[in-house]
């Protein structure tokens, strides 16, 4: 999981120094980055395994996925459960 978050991490900075565009990362990744986001803080992951200061520019990139939901949709986005397993499912070959 680290290394997805790590990816995510580097997005969020990308969009910090204005070297990509929010809107861009929310076409391609936002369904990935509110999942994994929601994933890990159901499971405590940021509590246990990752310091309260860990993956700064991923919680500021969080936040503006879920604000450009919140303009395109009108709610917040929630943890899809088949996200994890069709995770698991591609991680392991199938």
């Amino acid at each position: 999981m680290g290394c997805v978050l790590d990816f995510f991490e580097l997005l969020g900075l990308l969009v910090q120094r204005r070297a990509t565009e929010t809107e861009d990362i929310w076409m391609l990744f936002g369904y990935a980055i509110i999942n994994y986001y929601r994933a890990c803080e159901q499971s405590n992951f940021f509590m246990w395994w990752a310091d309260n200061e860990d993956y700064p520019s991923l919680r500021s990139l969080y936040g503006e996925m879920q604000r450009i939901s919140r303009e395109r949709h009108g709610i917040e986005e929630r943890l899809d459960a088949a996200f994890l397993n069709d995770e698991m499912r591609v991680g392991h070959g199938e």
